[in-house]
């Protein structure tokens, strides 16, 4: 990969940092071929992410428009990939949900709703 190749010895043990920048597009619609805004940022960081998977701490920066599920999960598929953004100003935060507890019924979906005053040390 190009952009590797021309990062300087110096800096090889620095994180990377991937920013989805769009500021010239709408982040509504369908723009790129039947593929939403969110589709193709998580497809470009797919595609970048086996290159520097055992290589760097990666850090993807994005805006408050794609804290969104199908960007945030990305953390979870690779264990050095970090994300950095600001949430929505109506986004909620859960706790995970219990266990099953053995009754009939569907299993809680959502724990306990976390207040970023009280929950988050900032």
């Amino acid at each position: 990969m190009l952009a590797m190749q021309i990062i300087p010895e110096s800096l090889h043990s620095k994180p990377v940092f991937l920013c989805i920048n769009d500021t010239m597009i709408a982040k509504f619609g369908q723009k790129f071929e039947n593929v939403s805004k969110l589709e193709l940022a998580a497809d470009m960081v797919r595609t970048v992410m086996p290159e520097l998977e055992q290589k760097h701490q990666v850090l993807l920066l994005f805006d408050s428009w794609y804290a969104k599920k199908i960007l945030v999960c990305l953390a979870d598929e690779y264990k050095n990939l970090g994300i950095i953004c600001n949430a929505r100003y109506d986004s909620v935060i859960y706790a995970l949900p219990p266990d099953p507890t053995g009754k009939r019924g569907r299993s809680a979906k959502y724990g306990k709703r976390l207040s970023i005053i009280e929950d988050f040390s900032l």
